[in-house]
């Protein structure tokens, strides 16, 4: 298993190390291999039966003071990206009999394992896809880069480069929902399988809830900072509802330092919790411990998550296993394999007015609480399965090893 980084507790890095474990306690030999590992701060207690091999190579000072030149320090960073994407396949296992990179980067170290050390099979997962010129988050909403011409036709030959060379090499390309298969598949050239991720529900477990009719109401969100998370509609609508007179707060949990988009996108943020007086109501809490997200998954009175053209979601099924009802944004992967009004409550993404009158109808139909925390349990418990995920894999894995 490849994967880029293992430095934060992030969906993808709970992916490869819930599947690499379900994959050993069907008795298999699994090591991850990584460009950078962080023991203390991803996913410490799951990782310690995994073993990881990790090249923590720093790019070379003398290279690495080109980055910042426009256009050449773009090829030098590729070039060293491919220097220590051949290190790092280097390092795999000679008797490695398949490869599962995760992400494209982690793409282009099973390309230089196969062509470097021996031919077998890849299975690669993409639960985003990311390239130079094009991303599934290029929407408006989100305010992609403007690029000038010279800078789109760098990107077309940095894509096609790598969509030739790296994406190509990939024998099976999986991805979380049929949107993407659609859309990354017609762009790559590459014919995708979908498959779920799964939850852990015993790390979940339930806890009965009961309506916050006429209470005060605790809204969670959860995810790492990115502008895609729409942490802002969200807010909005809080600010909706207190306008309403309905005492209602709301507590955001994620990592805000990781990567300088992620600290501007927090000071927006901040802003506007200001320029709404919503300070004393809204609370961005950072990291938090499993046990910490566990118990606040418990204490709150229902789950929004807002993201747009986000590809699957673990996190709302990780609140859904423990009773807490959801608010899903409708252009979320998640929402693929959910039905509205019978497990979860959807709305038009980036729509915080439509969000708020759902919020409104779930705070005044007890029936309708009790239905979500109820029925919304119950699937993840018998369908969202690391299990299931895992079967997908080896159905992967044994058609890439015997293609015929």
């Amino acid at each position: 298993m490849i994967i880029q980084s293992l430095t934060i507790s992030g969906g993808t890095a709970r992916q490869v190390v819930m599947l690499g474990r379900e994959f050993v306690r069907r008795g298999h030999a699994v090591t991850v291999y990584t460009f950078a590992y962080d023991k203390e701060l991803c996913f410490p207690d799951f990782f310690k039966d995994l073993p990881v091999v990790a090249l923590n190579a720093e790019y070379l000072p003398i290279l690495s003071s080109f980055f910042r030149i426009r256009f050449l320090g773009t090829f030098v960073h590729q070039y060293m990206e491919n220097r220590r994407c051949r290190m790092l396949a280097l390092r795999i296992r000679s008797d490695t009999e398949i490869l599962n990179p995760h992400e494209q980067i982690s793409m282009r170290v099973a390309y230089y394992y196969k062509k470097l050390v021996k031919n077998i099979p890849s299975v690669a997962m993409m639960s985003d896809m990311t390239l130079a010129g094009w991303s599934l988050f290029d929407d408006p909403a989100l305010r992609p880069p403007k690029r000038t011409f010279l800078k789109r036709l760098l990107n077309w030959l940095r894509d096609d480069y790598e969509i030739r060379k790296f994406i190509a090499a990939q024998d099976t390309i999986a991805v979380l929902n049929y949107r993407t298969a659609h859309i990354a598949g017609a762009f790559l050239g590459h014919r995708m399988e979908v498959t779920r991720s799964g939850v852990d529900a015993n790390n979940f477990p339930y806890h009965e809830r009961v309506s916050p009719l006429g209470k005060k109401i605790n809204i969670l969100c959860h995810g790492i900072f990115y502008i895609h998370r729409r942490f802002e509609d969200v807010i909005r609508a809080v600010h909706i509802l207190r306008k309403e007179g309905y005492d209602v707060s709301l507590s955001i949990i994620g990592d805000h330092e990781h990567k300088d988009t992620a600290r501007k996108y927090y000071a927006d943020l901040q802003k506007l919790v200001r320029d709404l007086s919503l300070s004393s109501f809204v609370t961005f809490r950072g990291v938090v411990s499993e046990k910490e997200l566990l118990d606040a998954y418990y204490s709150a009175d229902v789950f929004v998550f807002a993201s747009h053209m986000q590809t699957w979601g673990i996190a709302v099924f990780e609140a859904m296993a423990t009773g807490l009802p959801v608010v899903l944004s409708d252009t979320a992967g998640a929402h693929e394999v959910l039905t509205d009004g019978e497990n979860v409550l959807l709305f038009p993404a980036l729509n915080h007015e439509v969000l708020a009158a759902k919020l409104y109808r779930l705070m005044q139909e007890p029936k309708l609480y009790e239905k979500l925390s109820n029925a919304g349990s119950d699937f993840v418990r018998t369908t969202i399965t690391w299990q299931r995920y895992a079967n997908d894999f080896e159905r992967f894995f044994a058609d890439a090893l015997d293609p015929g």
